[in-house]
């Protein structure tokens, strides 16, 4: 079984770096299937890319450099998720400035909109204010991105993806809801934990890290992130950020 392997050397959020080989064959062994042909061991660091997951399993074709290329994406997508994620966890230092809130969430509609149309899936917003806050519209930009693409990945099609920004006395709150099959109750705890996927999951795409990076993201600001199942059916994802970041705020 042909395949790559790379193994984390560093765990500096910084400055991780990876041994990266070639293999031509080798055997399954325990760990986390994380995405489509990669699994990673939890005891080694160990991320196993399997390149026949990529191609039809026909021993008399040979691997294409198309597959090949395209699980080298996977793992660029992937190292890219696993550094954000370590360097949130480790406590990096984030780059704030004045942002708007509305702006990031209009700008993640605009962006998933060519891809929900492909499902014919309508992407809303329903905006109450815009405040400014003192923030890393970078990773926020990415949290709500992460939490809108889990939604529109389970949205079925002919459906609706709600995405609004209201406040109450203490924070500002961030809301996704989609009308899928939402989580089993067992399961909510737990989707916002690294290489979580849940049993709805219908499409192989994802790593897992995307609703983690979203959690770090957030509480980095001193906010929280929350799910519910909602009745009918469907998922409501839940953000909430403190006043105190608004600019002009007086409270610490």
């Amino acid at each position: 079984m042909g395949g790559i392997e790379f193994e984390l050397k560093n765990r500096d959020p910084v400055d991780v770096s990876f041994n990266v080989s070639v293999r031509a064959g080798g055997g399954s062994g325990g760990g986390y299937n994380i995405g489509p042909g990669l699994k990673l061991d939890a005891e080694t660091n160990t991320l196993s890319v399997d390149t026949a997951d990529a191609v039809e399993k026909d021993n008399t074709k040979p691997v294409t450099s198309a597959a090949v290329f395209a699980e080298v994406g996977n793992i660029n997508a992937l190292v890219e998720s696993l550094l954000t994620y370590a360097r949130l966890e480790n406590g990096a230092n984030m780059t704030k400035s004045p942002v708007g809130l509305a702006d990031i969430l209009k700008g993640v509609a605009d962006d998933l909109g060519f891809e929900a149309q492909q499902k014919n899936v309508t992407v809303k917003t329903v905006l109450e204010g815009d405040p400014v806050v003192d923030a890393d519209g970078n990773l926020i930009a990415r949290a709500v991105d992460n939490i809108a693409r889990n939604s529109l990945r389970h949205a079925p099609e002919d459906s609706t993806i709600l995405l609004s920004l209201s406040s109450d006395a203490e924070s500002f709150i961030i809301r996704c809801r989609d009308e899928g099959p939402g989580m089993p109750e067992e399961e909510l705890a737990g989707m916002f934990s690294p290489f979580v996927r849940g049993a709805n999951v219908r499409t192989g795409t994802g790593f897992g890290l995307g609703l983690a990076i979203a959690r770090r993201s957030v509480t980095a600001h001193g906010g929280s992130i929350t799910a519910r199942n909602v009745s009918p059916h469907g998922l409501e994802t839940e953000i909430r950020l403190p006043k105190s970041i608004e600019i002009g705020c007086d409270e610490p």
